[in-house]
């Protein structure tokens, strides 16, 4: 009788100790990667092994930006025509994700209502 209840206890304890794990690495997780209202990364576009350039909003402005393990560095400051261009290719992007996105699922909602009509013939036909 005292083996079961320590068997119990012990996976009890275990139990604990896992979402007790979960909730720190939650709360960590939250800390370090916490979202800004100020900085945000439009596109990142890797050169080399460890190297990128980014375009970057700081407060409402936006910057081209070298990324490297050991530095970061401001390019240039972008001018309002780039910026433009950014926002409706952007804007492109997105239909063109939608548009793809309708598409596979019209194709998918096909096939489903052909294999469903295809199960209901052949259940006639084994009926018959």
């Amino acid at each position: 009788m005292g083996s079961i209840f320590l068997l119990f206890k012990s996976i009890v304890f275990l139990f604990a100790i896992i979402i007790l794990i979960k909730i720190t690495l939650n709360y960590m997780n939250k800390v370090t990667y916490s979202q800004s209202k100020n900085i945000e990364i439009i596109e990142k576009l890797t050169v080399g092994k460890e190297s990128s350039m980014a375009i970057v909003i700081v407060c409402q402005k936006y910057y081209l930006m070298s990324m490297t393990p050991t530095s970061n560095d401001l390019i240039k400051e972008l001018g309002e025509e780039e910026v433009q261009q950014i926002i409706v290719q952007k804007m492109v992007d997105q239909e063109f994700r939608e548009e793809k996105q309708l598409q596979i699922l019209n194709t998918y909602q096909k096939t489903i209502g052909k294999l469903k009509f295809f199960r209901k013939e052949t259940r006639n036909e084994k009926k018959d």
